[in-house]
């Protein structure tokens, strides 16, 4: 018994070993971009051999302990329970905790795999604040050398800005310091008219410098007021756009438009340049759709603070909204951009559809890797049932059979067994239930629009693993139905 334990835990370690290798080359390659050093992950020895270790230890464990008792046995209690038409009692409670184990563990999975498509279900409902539909983007930087004139760089964008527009297929184009959900951008503190000029009345912000075609391109509305014009430009009245919770941040219950901000620069005579308010634009979730709503508020390029291109490094991110495929749209910002400059470099290339993919690629992959968990751990669980209800009733065919001399129907008969059967699974579900409300905190961070101990989400995921076990249990249960009662009284 003990060797045939061995042989099939080293059997079936060799073939866990050949599927893990697979699912290693499969996770490493659906792990998205943004997850450090998991394209590196590898099956080595150390993992190997600790698989073979356990897979020892286990046939030690689960097949020395009953060959010994094999070798030693005690008659008097054999016969006591044969007597009860029911064997190894005591055995039996060490498969049923098994099996309340996998379904546990199960539950746990299940749950946070639950929780997580949930999310991914939310998610795919929110408004990103713009329409990412046709819309290309892609980085370009000025040199250094040749552009430490502000003006030159203001102009050249502009000039950049204009090439774009030309362009035939072009709905609309703008330059931004930062697109939503891209690379680069910048803060800075604002503090509302009517507020000491001090750091504690300063309302951090999100800063993009924009082009007069920004809002049109990237179709963020405008919910009061204005958009920029080419006349918002050095020399006339400093003005800002503001999002929506900025508005509501710094002038609460009051109408911004035409009040001011103080923010970026100092004015000619040393004091805070403060900035007209002429429009509000809807929020936009510039870190991604998992991300809440920043306060942010926008620059005209020809503002922008002599200062800015130091800390944007001369580096505006292009947003082409083109009438075909926006992917294609790639070589006509190229030419566009070679037309004012050919040396400025062109990076950092992508559709804003594929951008918004990024910002969810983390928490996508990690729905399919708890989901796939969940279901190998739901496997075990089917498996473990279907194994234990069907020993029982080979152990019991002769209690069966006496019930089925005696008049019990086979419904009673198929009760009984499933009866039995959900036992070890009600308790695991109830284990699995308590270790979920523990540990699925640690995912609260990556949920959205659902709690971390949703209800509703356990008890789906209860009331399936229930069906799922019950439907495991038929099988050997329609069994015990067919039994024979003469055939198990002469087989006993």
């Amino acid at each position: 018994m003990f060797a045939e334990n061995l042989a099939l835990a080293l059997g079936a370690s060799v073939a866990g070993i050949a599927v893990a290798l697979l699912g290693v080359r499969l996770i490493a390659a659906a792990a998205p971009d943004n997850v450090p050093r998991l394209d590196q992950l590898r099956l080595d020895v150390a993992g190997v051999g600790f698989a073979l270790a356990v897979a020892v230890l286990s046939a030690l464990v689960f097949g020395l302990l009953p060959a010994v008792r094999t070798a030693r046995p005690d008659l008097f209690a054999a016969l006591r329970e044969g007597s009860r038409g029911a064997s190894g009692r005591s055995g039996d409670w060490l498969k049923q905790g098994l099996v309340a184990t996998e379904v546990g563990l199960a539950m746990l999975l299940l749950v946070g795999a639950g929780l997580l498509i949930r999310t991914a279900i939310n998610l795919g409902r929110l408004d990103p604040g713009f329409d990412p539909v046709g819309v290309l983007s892609a980085q370009v930087m000025l040199p250094r050398v040749g552009y430490e004139d502000w003006a030159r760089v203001t102009a050249t964008f502009t000039q950049i800005d204009d090439e774009l527009r030309l362009r035939p297929g072009v709905v609309s184009a703008a330059l931004a310091s930062q697109v939503p959900m891209g690379p680069g951008g910048g803060s800075n503190g604002l503090i509302p008219e009517g507020k000491a000029i001090e750091g504690r009345n300063a309302i951090p912000s999100r800063l993009r410098v924009v082009t007069p075609g920004y809002f049109e391109t990237m179709r963020i509305r405008l919910t009061r007021g204005r958009a920029f014009t080419a006349e918002d430009r050095r020399g006339r009245p400093l003005v800002v756009i503001v999002s929506e919770t900025l508005a509501q941040r710094a002038f609460p219950g009051l109408d911004p438009i035409g009040r001011r901000l103080a923010c970026c620069e100092a004015d000619s005579t040393g004091g805070p340049a403060w900035k007209e308010i002429i429009g509000v634009a809807g929020d936009v979730r510039s870190a991604g759709l998992a991300s809440d709503v920043d306060t942010e508020f926008y620059l005209p390029i020809g503002q922008a603070p002599p200062d800015a291109w130091s800390w944007l490094q001369r580096t505006m991110t292009i947003a082409v909204r083109t009438a075909g495929e926006p992917a294609g749209a790639t070589s006509l910002v190229a030419d566009a951009v070679r037309a004012v400059d050919p040396s400025v470099p062109i990076f950092q290339v992508a559709t804003m559809d594929q951008r918004i993919g990024r910002s969810v690629a983390e928490s996508r992959f990690n729905t399919q890797l708890l989901t796939v968990l969940g279901v190998l751990g739901l496997g075990l669980a089917v498996v473990g049932i279907y194994g234990v209800i069907a020993f029982v009733v080979a152990r019991r065919t002769r209690e069966i059979g006496i019930r089925a001399a005696l008049g019990a129907s086979r419904s009673s008969i198929r009760g009984m067994v499933v009866r039995q059967g959900l036992a070890p699974v009600l308790v695991g579900i109830a284990l699995g239930t308590i270790a979920s409300l523990a540990a699925t905190r640690l995912l609260a961070g990556q949920l959205r629009g659902v709690s971390a101990n949703d209800p509703l989400t356990i008890l789906v995921v209860a009331a399936g693993l229930v069906t799922v076990a019950t439907g495991a249990m038929l099988i050997p249960a329609a069994a015990a139905t067919r039994i024979d009662a003469t055939v198990a009284m002469r087989a006993e």
